[in-house]
């Protein structure tokens, strides 16, 4: 019979920025209590469509069901942080600082009424705002104040759930090991070959997808198969939200928000820690992205020395999110450093079935379903001859050494300036 248990346990802290967590990470395993487990399959939803709470247990339901595998949702940290999983949408200063600009430049005075603007939510009363701009710039255009193709562009923030923040990676795939942690210090199910060990399979999705290579660089003993479906290998840094520094035209971290208003448009940016300024301490610096990049020739050969990992992945050679380019020199590395890592490149329309895979475009609408069903059995038949090893690796990143090291059941972080 089906079972589903919930977890509600404490992760990370943000150590990079020495920040208190405080929010507990949640996370759900789905099993059959008749069988024998051979692994554990994390699924792992990025920041679109897939991230469906129904979509994610029905395929939960159903890997458990029809293979011998527990499966875990694991509620990482910031996977709230878009509107269709409840983040919270507001102006923070820099948001008002634009949209007074951008009236000012036009002529538009603000009605107190809607003041003060930080105390907004995308609610009714801040709509009525939205609607008030759209008219007077429609009048502005009527009157032949300002030209008929204006259109303003604003800026929003985006809390996540939990009050929440971007730290981006590397919080989040550490809660997805430490979920496994605790699952194995306990397993609630049967375990085959008389109680033998565990396989460990990280499946996911764009974001998800990224996530799950991740897992495998920050705690590669603990990964048996990586099945990744459009994940970056280089981190698109506008996601991180600190973008409307720098351009908040051109980097943000949703794209436009869909409302339904001619005349503006509206930009969202994740709450995020990091910014963009070299002398702040939470200043997002190269050594920052290095140990998020997935494609660090550097940083691979060392993982390398400390794991035997097998990796499917599928990209889109017309992907506009997380290029094909970086994804192939990132497999074709791998393969030179022994891993076994099968990339296939989806390059025209011939390869789509409207099934399993249905557009070209990032992420190709791919049935993660069928996805599942394609791999999971491959993936149980691997034998990784995982060893005994030590469950501690370091990464040196330009001025500071990121040292990953699992004890008393739990993944922690250290960083050192060296």
């Amino acid at each position: 019979m089906l079972q589903i248990k919930k977890y509600e346990i404490k992760s990370c802290d943000d150590v990079e920025l020495n920040i208190k967590r405080e929010s507990l990470l949640e996370f759900s395993l789905s099993f059959d209590d008749e069988k024998e487990i051979e692994a554990i399959l994390f699924i792992i939803p990025g920041l679109g469509e897939d991230n469906n709470s129904s979509y994610l247990e029905h395929l939960a339901s159903y890997s458990a069901q029809n293979f011998n595998v527990a499966v875990c949702l694991v509620q990482y940290h910031c996977i709230g942080n878009r509107t269709q999983t409840g983040c919270k949408v507001v102006l923070d200063d820099l948001d008002i600082f634009i949209l007074s600009q951008a009236c000012s430049s036009i002529g538009i005075n603000i009605p107190k009424k809607f003041m003060p603007l930080n105390k907004l939510r995308i609610t009714k009363k801040e709509h009525l705002l939205f609607d008030f701009l759209d008219k007077k710039i429609a009048k502005l255009k009527a009157d032949f104040e300002i030209a008929r193709s204006y259109r303003m562009n604003l800026s929003v923030t985006l809390i996540p759930t939990k009050n929440e923040y971007n730290n981006f990676g590397i919080m989040s795939a550490t809660d997805i090991v430490n979920a496994l942690l605790h699952i194995k210090k306990n397993p609630p199910f049967k375990i085959s070959n008389g109680g033998g060990r565990l396989k460990h399979i990280f499946l996911g999705t764009s974001h998800g997808g990224y996530l799950a290579h991740l897992v495998a660089k920050i705690s590669p003993w603990n990964v048996d198969c990586v099945v990744d479906n459009s994940g970056y290998a280089i981190i698109p840094w506008r996601f991180i939200g600190f973008g409307k520094e720098i351009d908040y035209t051109l980097h943000s971290s949703t794209g436009i928000i869909p409302l339904d208003y001619e005349h503006f448009s509206l930009r969202g940016f994740d709450k995020t820690m990091w910014n963009s300024n070299k002398f702040s301490p939470n200043y997002f610096s190269n050594a920052r992205s290095r140990i998020r990049n997935i494609l660090d020739e550097e940083h691979l050969k060392i993982q390398a020395k400390s794991s035997e990992i097998k990796y499917i992945s599928y990209h889109s050679i017309l992907d506009d999110v997380a290029y094909a380019n970086d994804k192939i020199k990132l497999y074709d590395l791998l393969n030179d450093l022994g891993f076994d890592a099968k990339l296939t490149v989806v390059r025209d329309t011939s390869q789509i079935d409207g099934k399993f895979i249905k557009n070209l475009s990032h992420g190709m609408k791919m049935s993660i379903k069928t996805l599942i069903s394609k791999s999971l059995q491959e993936v149980l038949n691997y034998d990784s001859k995982k060893d005994t090893v030590k469950k501690e690796i370091s990464y040196k990143s330009d001025e500071i050494l990121y040292t990953f090291k699992e004890e008393d059941d739990s993944l922690r972080l250290s960083c050192e300036n060296i």
